[in-house]
């Protein structure tokens, strides 16, 4: 399974692409933006022109895409990968969709004789860059056996979860929580910083006490340090809504969660859907309590 396609090389696209590269995997790639094609044909990669092209070169393509429509329009649709059906082909959606998403490019894979892998990534792209994602991963044991030399190139904490969709769903219920988590986050370090608190000290204690998180100490330590997380509003907007829609479809009223998404969005008509969610901290930005 040395011949991988990739199709998706955004923020964390480009650098798993990387790390499939250096581990020895034989790429096609495609992206409508040619630089982030061109970076990886300069390391020997194959530029295909659609995705049906990839599939027609790859043993097992994996997606890396913003959208569940995307994962669709490039799966199923017109010069989809489906449409580049061999004997063999392994599809793999490392994207971030609902489940009802798996299930319709699930069907449509099984009858085209294709073995079909939900597979979300969860680490940024920092874990992306440094290939020590986590990885939930649905679908077939044994299809899952066999494209694990794929995902050890990418993460380093890899879960194979169950049947196909449950992957997406422990994805959107993680972001569920990290969200939450970042925008409380916020909130306590504005009203530190309105206290005269000294928030790299605020960070440091919080870090080591029962208020810590991932994003405690990822996004919060690096935006405390002017750097940027990577993570735009956009997406944030869109895991939150998915996992909401997953609430409401078995009948659970998330009022936590509803609270979340009406603060996030509020938040977001004050800067730009593809900005990095840093921007958010603009009381941090332009003080001297963090310098």
């Amino acid at each position: 399974m040395a011949k991988v396609g990739f199709i998706g090389l955004g923020t964390m696209g480009l650098p798993m692409a990387m790390n499939l590269q250096k581990h020895g995997f034989r790429l096609t790639v495609h992206d409508t933006i040619s630089e982030r094609v061109d970076l990886l044909v300069e390391s020997g990669a194959v530029s295909a022109a659609t995705p049906k092209e990839v599939a027609r070169g790859s043993d097992v393509v994996l997606l890396s895409l913003p959208k569940a429509e995307i994962s669709e329009a490039v799966a199923l649709g017109k010069n989809g990968v489906l449409e580049g059906v061999h004997s063999g082909l392994v599809l793999i959606d490392l994207s971030t969709v609902p489940p009802d998403t798996v299930k319709r490019i699930g069907e449509a894979a099984e009858k085209a004789g294709v073995e079909f892998l939900d597979a979300p990534v969860s680490g940024g792209r920092r874990g992306a860059e440094l290939a020590s994602l986590t990885i939930m991963v649905g679908g077939r044991q044994e299809v899952y056996e066999k494209c694990l030399p794929i995902f050890e190139a990418i993460g380093t904490k890899i879960f194979h979860v169950g049947i196909l969709g449950s992957a997406e769903t422990i994805k959107l219920m993680n972001s569920f929580v990290a969200i939450s988590n970042f925008l409380i986050a916020k909130e306590a370090l504005q009203i530190a910083k309105a206290q005269g608190a000294n928030l790299n000290m605020m960070h440091k204690v919080i870090d080591v006490s029962t208020g810590q998180s991932w994003m405690w100490s990822n996004w919060v330590s690096s935006i405390l340090a002017s750097k940027s997380t990577g993570a735009t509003p956009e997406i944030m907007l869109k895991d939150m809504d998915y996992a909401l829609k997953l609430a409401k479809d078995v009948e659970i009223d998330s009022e936590i969660g509803r609270g979340v998404l009406e603060a996030l969005r509020k938040l977001s008509k004050t800067m730009s859907l593809q900005s990095d969610v840093s921007t958010m901290f603009d009381f941090i930005e332009n003080s001297k309590v963090h310098a």
